[in-house]
């Protein structure tokens, strides 16, 4: 247990506040309950012990809002802005106690964060309870918010993205409270000689190893959940981090489902993570008979896990906004933290991060530079020269017609496809602070996608592959996009790009863009995710990836989400 800040508001019966509303519907039982109405100041359980605090279903509404809550601010505070919920609305919809399932999931067509419950071997089994359930679902809400189409069927990469970055956020926020890393660690490393209630302060040099930190309960995802179940992986439904570093899960058909792919992502982030932590610890002074204060062990723990999960979700604002890949993930990581301390690579993270994209065969994107994998800056390329003498950018910071008139003047410097539906997001202003020297930077990020529709028989014109099955006559929706990314005066600073093709006619053609999109495509076909149209519907893809977790096959039951 521990206490944690959120923001300030009024709030209602539920509780409601100005983003999101808690319902006590349970699905299952057809009921609803009677909401729960927080005092506006006092703690709302101060007599109740833990047991009885746990098993109130109003501090389960109250648990569930806080950590949602708080995970939203980890969001918008990195972020530098708020963040505004995909299906348009101010509040999302809240369900602590949805059904009886052991499951949880992100259900976009009802705008909502379903939380079930089950029966355990001694208890039932709450996920509203569980900390990094609530915030990895969360997450899949937020991304959703900030990159709307992620969720469309796509690369690989990009479903595997949305599980494992929400895994990367769920774990990183229980390991930024102090609290609960000492706690745990202190269960963890307990004394098995020693039958005091007291707790342990200090632990042994010899205990405080990498393989040991990963195998403590800090790195395991819903470890309640994972021990109850009994088609689980060990003690957690995932634990990521202790995956050996290989480079055959690209291609080995094991690693397609996306739960199971994404777990690479959450290896490489945990796993640069605990070098970094062990690098901290190894600076610490060392207390009589070579033991460290615990406290002091889980405090450089926390700092660094809130440096790498503001670091991971400012990177948010570095990717293409379609058709991501885990390379481009590692360039926005590593543009995003250069971008606030160009002269400090502050306890070596772009060096361990990069290192361990590596360990399991992920390099920066081929559009970043060689030598430090960040984004090329367009500020540094003397061509293509931009045209902004009709751009007011007073304008462009807050009109998206105003920045359409940029793109469309500029259309062929940007490598877009003029005979293509194009359309371009409100822009979304980013401020953010450098601590250690008060450096802000000031940004304003735009979308821009492009879809084209073709048949079978003229994706060759663009060097696109015809998947092997696919007819002539069948129609196909292509899409690519660009982030747009301004500095403070105005001037295109970052174009990261995942754009349509262009044909080969087109002196501007691109061949790795092709091959991102046969590839994609071919994937697309195989998988039966195109429709008679020519794409596929993205509206319902969380939940269903997370449904099929109770389909009765062996690569899904491993894993109940």
């Amino acid at each position: 247990m521990a206490e944690v800040e959120i923001p300030a508001e009024d709030l209602s019966a539920g509780p409601r506040g100005h983003r999101l509303h808690v319902i006590d519907y349970d699905a299952s039982t057809d009921t609803l309950y009677a909401p729960f109405q927080p005092p506006t100041e006092e703690d709302p359980f101060p007599k109740l012990d833990f047991e009885q605090m746990i098993t109130d279903p109003h501090f389960q509404s109250w648990n569930t809002y806080a950590v949602v809550m708080r995970t939203l601010s980890r969001f918008e505070f990195a972020l530098g802005r708020k963040v505004a919920w995909n299906h348009g609305g101010h509040q999302i919809k809240v369900f602590p106690h949805a059904f009886r399932d052991a499951n949880a999931f992100y259900a976009p067509e009802v705008e909502a964060l379903m939380f079930g419950y089950f029966q355990g071997r001694d208890n039932t089994i709450f996920s509203c309870l569980a900390h990094d359930v609530i915030a990895h679902e969360t997450t899949h809400a937020v991304i959703d918010g900030l990159r709307g189409w992620f969720t469309d069927p796509s690369s690989l990469d990009q479903a595997a993205f949305h599980e494992g970055f929400a895994d990367v956020v769920a774990l990183l926020e229980v390991l930024s409270v102090p609290e609960v890393v000492k706690a745990i660690l202190e269960h963890n490393w307990a004394n098995p000689d020693d039958e005091s209630d007291e707790p342990n302060e200090f632990v042994s040099r010899y205990r405080v190893t990498e393989d040991k930190l990963l195998q403590t309960e800090l790195f395991g995802l819903a470890e309640e959940m994972g021990t109850e179940l009994s088609a689980n992986r060990g003690d957690a439904l995932r634990r990521s981090a202790t995956l050996k570093p290989s480079k055959d899960w690209a291609t080995s058909e094991a690693w397609t489902e996306p739960h199971r792919r994404g777990e690479i992502l959450s290896a490489v982030m945990l796993r640069a993570f605990v070098k970094v932590w062990m690098a901290r610890i190894d600076r610490l002074r060392r207390l009589k008979y070579g033991h460290f204060d615990l406290g002091s062990v889980a405090l450089e723990g926390a700092e660094a896990a809130e440096y790498l999960l503001t670091t991971a979700i400012r990177a948010m604002d570095y990717t293409p906004p379609i058709h991501l890949t885990f390379s481009d993930y590692l360039s926005a990581l590593l543009t995003a933290d250069y971008e606030l301390r160009p002269r400090i690579d502050r306890y070596e993270f772009r060096s361990r991060l990069r290192a361990a994209f590596g360990e399991f065969g992920i390099d920066p994107a081929p559009d970043a530079d060689p030598d430090t994998g960040i984004w090329m800056r367009e500020l540094d390329v003397e061509e293509p020269r931009y045209n902004y003498s009709r751009s007011r950018f007073e304008a462009m910071q807050r009109d998206p017609e105003e920045v359409f008139r940029f793109v469309w003047e500029n259309r062929s410097q940007l490598g877009l496809v003029d005979d293509s539906y194009t359309q371009v997001s409100k822009p979304l202003p980013a401020v953010r602070f450098a601590p250690e020297d008060g450096a802000v930077v000031r940004e304003t990020i735009v979308e821009v996608i492009q879809q084209i529709s073709v048949m079978g028989r003229e994706l060759s014109d663009f060097g696109v592959r015809r998947p092997q099955g696919m007819t002539l006559d069948q129609p196909v929706k292509l899409s690519g996009g660009s982030t747009l990314i301004f500095d403070e005066y105005g001037r295109l600073k970052y174009r990261v790009r995942n754009t349509l093709p262009l044909p080969k006619s087109d002196p501007r053609h691109d061949r790795g863009i092709a091959r991102l999109h046969s590839t994609r495509l071919e994937h697309l076909w195989v998988s039966g995710y195109l429709d008679e149209e020519g794409s596929g519907s993205g509206a319902q893809r969380l939940r269903e990836i997370h449904l099929r977790k109770a389909m009765d096959d062996e690569v899904t039951r491993r894993e109940q989400w």
